[in-house]
């Protein structure tokens, strides 16, 4: 049976109790594949909106399955998040500042998902809070989107690994699209007004951010890739 038939990709080499699949996808010499027994996780980059994790198991008769990564569900967040942000949270302030739930999710979302999906989230969630807001759509729009490209450069093991690595950004985000916000539009408030408001919502951001992107994780990611598993 040719590696092909087994289900195996040529140049993978996979070694487990008993058994060595090699270059060709063929098993040498060793004691009985039924009593034998691999697992090999793939990571592999999302395609349609959809990203695999591979497992390839010889347990008695090879198997293949996969696990879909639910991304669809980052959607729904989004619509969550802007109703919160219109209604209860924009009664609640903190130093004279609102939180920014759409902005807090799309960063989330840049950090587990990688930079094409933040900057289309981050689009998304501008477009809406600039619609809701019935001012300075573009600002809002690119801004967002700028700041969920850019974060979603860190490799992704970084940002679901390093603890530091969620608030770190989150105050990132905040001080990335402010100061974009500010370049396109630079006469609608002051220096100082701005300032303010980008420091103490970057504070802000960094101590929020782990409830809602650990909530996210769970929604989104499958078991095999969440954090300290």
């Amino acid at each position: 049976m040719n590696s092909r038939q087994r289900g195996f990709q040529p140049g993978v080499r996979l070694r487990g109790h008993g058994f060595d699949v090699r270059a060709g996808g063929q098993l040498a010499e060793g004691s009985s594949a039924a009593n034998s027994f691999a697992e090999l996780q793939v990571k592999s980059t999302p395609i349609f909106g959809r990203t695999f994790n591979l497992a390839l198991s010889d347990h008695r008769p090879p198997t293949t399955f996969m696990q879909e990564q639910p991304t669809w569900r980052i959607w729904p967040l989004l619509l969550v998040a802007l109703a919160l942000q219109t209604t209860w949270l924009a009664r609640l302030t903190f130093w004279g500042v609102h939180l920014d739930l759409p902005l807090l999710t799309t960063v989330s979302v840049a950090l587990l998902l990688g930079w094409r999906f933040g900057a289309a989230y981050g689009l998304a969630a501008g477009l809406l809070t600039g619609i809701f807001a019935g001012r300075n759509l573009g600002s809002f729009a690119v801004s967002a989107m700028a700041a969920g490209g850019a974060f979603g450069f860190f490799d992704k093991g970084f940002s679901r690994d390093n603890p530091l690595a969620p608030p770190l950004c989150a105050a990132g985000t905040v001080v990335l699209a402010g100061m974009v916000f500010l370049l396109m539009s630079p006469t609608d408030f002051s220096l100082a007004w701005w300032l303010h408001q980008t420091l103490v919502r970057a504070a802000l951001h960094a101590v929020l951010i782990w409830p809602l992107h650990l909530v996210i994780m769970r929604w989104v990611l499958p078991p095999a890739r969440r954090m300290f598993v």
